[in-house]
Parts: C-alpha cells; structure tokens; sequence
C-alpha cells in the first residue's frame, strides 16, 4: 500500500523537477549496478550509481567506498521515474546537485560563510605506506569541493573525526571561486582566530609546560598547548607516551614567523582516558 502521506511530494518532484531530501538508508543492487537506497516513512526510492553524483573516477573498489561512504547522510535529488506496482522510485541525484550549483554560483562571493556537508574524510598511503588523513570532502549546496587538512585547524590535526565527521553540517570560509572550473577554496581555520604570533609571547625558550599528546609520527611526538598552538617534541630516550596523555615540555626554540615550536618531553603528568 503506497505511503499516502509521503507520494504526494514524489509525484511532485517528477513533475516539476523540485528537488527532495532524504537520508540515505542502504545500497542495493539493480541491474548488476551500485545504487542508493533513500527511504522516509517506508516509502522507498533508489539512486542508480550513474545519477548518484559521486566521482566515477577510480577502480570498483574506491567507487563503492565512495557510494558507501553516503549511507546514513542526507542527499538531495529529483524523481524521475515512479514503479507504482513495486511502490518504488527512482531518483537523479547528480541533476539535483547540477540545479542546486547553479543556483550557488549567482552568489557565491570570497569571504562568505557558507554551511556545508561533510561527505568523507580523504585518506592516502605515504612513502611508508601507512594510510594518513589528508583533508575533506564536502558539499556546499551542490557544489562538492575537497578541504585539505592544513586548512582545518591552525594547529597539527592527526584525527580529523575529531574536528568533522561524515554527515556533520560544519560553517566554512570562502577562500576563492573559480566558477570558469567549477571549483571553490573553503577553508575551516580562517573563521577563529590565528594565535600566531601573540602565542610566542606566552612561551619562553628553556621553560617548562604542560601540554596534550595529539599526534605521533616518525619525526617526533606533537604536544596542544592550546587551541592552534602544538609543540613538535622528539621522540623520549626512554618510557613512552600515548595519544591523550598529558605531558610536561621544556620549550627549546619558538619560531614566530614559521609559526613552530619543538620542545622536549620532560616527563608524563597523567595519562589520558
């Protein structure tokens, strides 16, 4: 029995392309192909992988994360086939994007804070073949637009689930628009404050803090300060630290202009939940 109060806004879609958004509940396969399932009310649509909007660029195995990675986010499309006998529908996610960026385009302007939808979190091997986060997608009203991770913090970022997950709705700067490409820079970091330089007043070379283990990698051990302000320690000749603990520093140099500061672990003050 069809959903009464769900199909009037169905058929309307179809009949004047006015998009729908809906939580992406599933994936299925139709046709030997990946689709989205989208669901409210137990009314039921599908999104074939050719209309899903996601980059096809890629080897079967990156396409499906990216076509997984959408379940459980809400997407905006528009419905152009209805199976009345099945009580299912068929929708076009890239043309709802293509309607919903054009509209984006006659107003976006540098300098804008502009909401938009984290999407999935970005993830490359390095020359050691360890997987490391690199940055963000995200679409900003049908515009997708990847947000490398220097730009989400002024401070050292190991885990970026910590700043924005998938499906999070985050405000963004808008750096610069190049709608000749189709392409906008967002920036996360450039709507707080910079504590760079006046930080490097609160710091005094050969002293002592306290500060919080965020990160670790091959080159040293990154201690939080505060907010944007990290400390690159090297490794400890002996005993070791964990992500989340908190640590004592004797700072030995402060960088104002390269915004750095490295310093050494001097002991462990509490270990981290």
């Amino acid at each position: 029995m069809l959903t009464t109060e769900i199909w009037p806004e169905v058929y309307a879609s179809r009949q004047t392309r006015n998009p729908l958004t809906w939580t992406v509940t599933g994936v299925e396969e139709h046709n030997d192909s990946l689709c989205l399932v989208v669901s409210q009310d137990r009314t039921k649509g599908i999104i074939p992988l050719e209309q899903s909007g996601i980059n096809l660029i890629g080897d079967d195995r990156t396409i499906k994360g990216r076509i997984m990675a959408l379940v459980g986010q809400p997407v905006t499309f528009i419905v152009t086939q209805i199976d009345k006998e099945n009580n299912l529908f068929t929708g076009d996610r890239a043309l709802a994007m293509e309607k919903q960026a054009a509209k984006t385009w006659l107003n976006l302007k540098p300098g804008q804070t502009r909401s938009a939808i984290v999407r999935r979190i970005i993830r490359r091997r390095n020359n050691k073949g360890n997987l490391v986060e690199i940055g963000i997608v995200v679409e900003l009203d049908g515009i997708e637009t990847f947000i490398p991770v220097n730009e989400l913090s002024h401070g050292w970022v190991e885990d970026i689930s910590s700043i924005a997950q998938p499906g999070d709705t985050i405000d963004t700067y808008v750096q610069e628009t190049d709608q000749e490409k189709q392409k906008v820079f967002l920036s996360l970091k450039e709507l707080h404050e910079n504590p760079w330089p006046s930080c490097a007043d609160r710091y005094i070379k050969n002293s002592v803090y306290v500060g919080t283990v965020t990160g670790m990698v091959d080159y040293g051990i990154f201690v939080d300060l505060e907010p944007g302000v990290n400390a690159l320690c090297r490794h400890m000749k002996s005993g070791r630290v964990n992500k989340g603990d908190l640590v004592a520093i004797a700072i030995i140099s402060i960088n104002p202009e390269e915004q750095k500061i490295f310093g050494a672990i001097t002991r462990l003050v509490r270990k981290g939940a």
